[in-house]
């Protein structure tokens, strides 16, 4: 189970995979179709709205293709990622493994990992409502698949239905979004297959996933990237994973007015949390879509 909250973090990375967006600078960008102002932001729901209306009626036109079930393996973990990840080389303790063994939904995000390693589960914080953070490596790494050309037909027809009220600059926000978006999906089709993949995952005490990443090689790992942002309770936390000997990161999110929220911040913003079992959690006081914009940087242990 995925909170809504949770959906955004876990698709910016199966977007990353594919466009591998700007991590940013100091300051926020102007409004645009990837970082919207009010008439982006309504086009973008408009799209959203109608890709999934086609993928109800039409199944084979869901992004990503029909929902898959998680499979597990008892295969090994990789013996590259268990090299570059200390974390990966120590045993798995008694209450990691009972969770792999007593729940199919450990990969807790809004796409389904595919031969997770049982072994690889990893605990590597435990927040104090009882929150964990959840590591582990699957096999192969999900990415987007381009669908048939008939689905981005029957999406078009469907958008340009649902934003006929809409002002002319939402609606031209909208179509830019549904070409924008078709492009990356024929760029993943031409993408190589990534290999193993690392996860985190935050589930709650209830065992209610609450966003996380997934799909990150560990040549995404080695060149610092991504961090990416889990709503906390009106306030962020910044989630990335870390090769051996790294033993911060910094972050600086930007200043400026958000193009996101409206909301102005005068200065940036600079924070720094330890990598502990290769994984750095930042909390940070600012709204999930405020914490997009950042840049960071891996500091090496002395």
């Amino acid at each position: 189970m995925l909170s809504r909250a949770g959906l955004v973090s876990a698709l910016l990375v199966a977007v990353f995979a594919v466009a591998e967006p700007a991590r940013g600078g100091d300051t926020f960008p102007g409004p645009n179709i990837t970082r919207p102002g009010p008439n982006a932001e309504r086009g973008a729901r408009a799209l959203q709205a109608a890709q999934a209306a086609v993928a109800r009626r039409w199944p084979a036109c869901r992004i990503g293709g029909p929902p898959r079930e998680v499979t597990f393996t008892d295969a090994p973990v990789p013996a590259d990622l268990a090299g570059a990840l200390g974390v990966l080389r120590r045993p798995q303790t008694a209450a990691e493994a009972a969770i792999v063994a007593g729940s199919p939904a450990v990969p807790a995000f809004g796409y389904p990992a595919t031969d997770v390693v049982r072994s690889s589960l990893r605990i590597v914080r435990t927040l104090a409502d009882g929150t964990q953070i959840r590591l582990f490596a699957a096999l192969t790494t999900p990415q987007l698949v381009a669908r048939p050309e008939v689905c981005r037909i029957r999406e078009l027809r469907e958008l340009r239905r649902r934003v006929r009220s809409l002002p002319a600059q939402a609606r031209r926000a909208a179509l830019r979004q549904q070409r924008l978006w078709a492009r990356i999906e024929r760029r993943a089709a031409a993408l190589p297959p990534r290999g193993p993949g690392l996860y985190l995952a935050a589930v709650n005490a209830d065992g209610v996933g609450l966003g996380g990443f997934g799909g990150v090689t560990l040549a995404d790992v080695r060149t610092g990237g991504p961090i990416v942002p889990l709503a906390r309770r009106g306030q962020s936390l910044l989630l990335g994973i870390a090769p051996d000997g790294v033993s911060r990161v910094d972050v600086v999110l930007a200043r400026g007015r958000s193009p996101f929220t409206g909301r102005y911040y005068p200065t940036t913003l600079r924070a720094s949390g330890a990598v502990v079992d290769n994984v750095v959690v930042v909390p940070v006081r600012r709204p999930i879509a405020d914490a997009l914009v950042m840049q960071h940087t891996f500091r090496a242990t002395e």
